[in-house]
């Protein structure tokens, strides 16, 4: 027999259809009455739970059938099965349930079994203490759902790589020459991540040549991102591996927004909706996933992870403040802030700088460290002073040349964007446009500006 606490004398064979919304279900099984009695009236004021009873492990499966329990507590001596042979159908059924034994008897061997084989999360002994009791059950539902969180991650991983995937197979159909830079970068990608040996620097290469091929944008505005933090580490006379860590970890800063979708992206952050802000804000802890098991990228992966959190304990994903942000993170932070602003659609560039100026200055003590924010305004003031707002002018195709910087994105006829603004160009990506615009014409006429020396990063820093 199946009993809710909603109806003690009713039996309870509902669906996981039927479930109350916004609860977890919860499931007790004993033969003994009296202790499903006492567990009724434990769990009874818990609101947050949908509680059912079994009286065995027949009663049990039966339910497991339709209902999708997160936590399951249960006898460990029943006279239809063991405890632990229940635990081993139940993880059958359901793999994702956590497990809870209670027990009264003094040989813990079959307990011991059944914890180190993975199928019990813990194990209690009758009489239990009431609230040890609570705080299991809730410990367990938490279990449950971070298991749960890593394979949606998982599967949001496993769903990027394909949707990469396919994009890639269209691309192939459209130039060879893109095709096989593309599959160069993939090649490179793989087998830096499968040796061991490889530097840091190689690997942080082989990422960002994948990133610009899918998503120009973001592969552009990590780029400059990284030339500001290594400017910042400059001022901040870090030490070479702290530099490093630091410019590797603001080109790969936002790789975890690839799977996000483009008009997410392309909104601006005070646009975004609650659903929206909700998606964006899962970038950071996506791109630390994906990077913290790669041998020798645990401390980037953990300056990515915090690269929104701000001083004042307003940032995400974890509200941290003050000194439990690095350095590192506080430096991508402002950087990727200046970025933001200063790629804002404007008729006025000095007005811009200007505005930008004053924004970078009201966040100091309050979004980041003065001393942080301090910097970024020498960086701003020394720009100013070196006077690099070059003059812009429009050319056609032909005429690019290696060592144009782009002033605006190019796109081609069916709306695809073959570089982002501030790209320097070279030869080998000249030769691309060109075979590109072939198959797929480029829109209108080329914006570009020319710098005298440029030291920009494109994946390839060596200070």
């Amino acid at each position: 027999m199946t009993t809710s606490t909603k109806s003690d004398n009713q039996v309870d064979a509902r669906s996981a259809s039927s479930s109350v919304p916004g609860k977890h279900n919860i499931l007790f099984v004993d033969d003994e009455p009296n202790i499903l009695n006492a567990l009724k009236r434990l769990f009874r004021t818990q609101s947050q739970y949908e509680c059912h009873f079994a009286d065995g492990p027949a009663a049990a499966l039966a339910l497991l059938i339709d209902t999708h329990v997160k936590v399951v507590v249960c006898d460990h001596r029943m006279p239809q099965m063991e405890g632990a042979e229940f635990l081993a159908r139940l993880k059958k059924k359901r793999p994702d349930t956590v497990c809870i034994m209670l027990t009264g008897q003094a040989n813990l061997k079959d307990v011991e079994t059944a914890v180190n084989e993975g199928s019990l999360f813990k194990f209690v002994l009758k009489p239990w203490d009431d609230n040890e009791l609570k705080s299991l059950v809730a410990s367990a539902l938490e279990k449950y759902e971070a298991n749960k969180g890593k394979k949606n991650l998982a599967t949001a991983v496993k769903e990027t790589e394909n949707k990469l995937q396919q994009e890639n197979e269209e691309l192939l159909k459209t130039n060879d020459e893109r095709t096989e830079q593309l599959i160069s970068a993939l090649e490179t990608a793989q087998q830096a991540n499968s040796k061991l040996h490889c530097t840091l620097h190689e690997i942080a290469k082989a990422f960002c040549v994948v990133l610009e091929l899918a998503r120009p944008d973001i592969g552009v505005h990590s780029n400059r991102v990284a030339k500001t933090v290594n400017q910042l580490c400059e001022i901040a006379n870090m030490s070479f591996q702290d530099r490093r860590e630091a410019e590797i970890a603001a080109l790969l800063h936002d790789i975890g927004q690839i799977g996000l979708p483009r008009y997410i992206i392309e909104k601006s952050r005070d646009c975004l909706n609650d659903n929206e802000r909700l998606a964006y804000e899962t970038h950071p802890a996506a791109c630390y996933e994906n990077l913290k098991s790669i041998n020798g990228f645990d401390r980037i992966a953990a300056f990515i992870f915090a690269h929104h959190e701000r001083y004042n304990g307003t940032g995400f994903p974890r509200k941290l403040k003050a000194g439990d942000i690095s350095t590192q993170s506080y430096l991508i932070g402002i950087a990727d802030e200046y970025d933001h602003l200063m790629q804002r659609v404007t008729s006025d560039p000095t007005l811009l700088f200007e505005q930008t100026y004053d924004a970078i200055s009201n966040m100091s003590d309050t979004l980041f460290p003065r001393s942080v924010v301090d910097s970024m305004l020498a960086i701003m003031d020394r720009n100013r002073s070196e006077g690099l707002e070059e003059e812009v002018k429009e050319v056609s195709l032909n005429d690019l040349a290696p060592g144009d910087v782009l002033a605006r994105n190019i796109y081609t006829v069916s709306g695809t964007m073959l570089l982002a603004v501030d790209t320097m160009l070279d030869h080998r990506k000249l030769l691309r446009l060109r075979s590109i615009d072939k198959v797929d014409a480029i829109l209108g006429t080329m914006r570009i500006r020319k710098r005298e020396t440029t030291n920009t990063h494109h994946c390839d820093s060596s200070s």
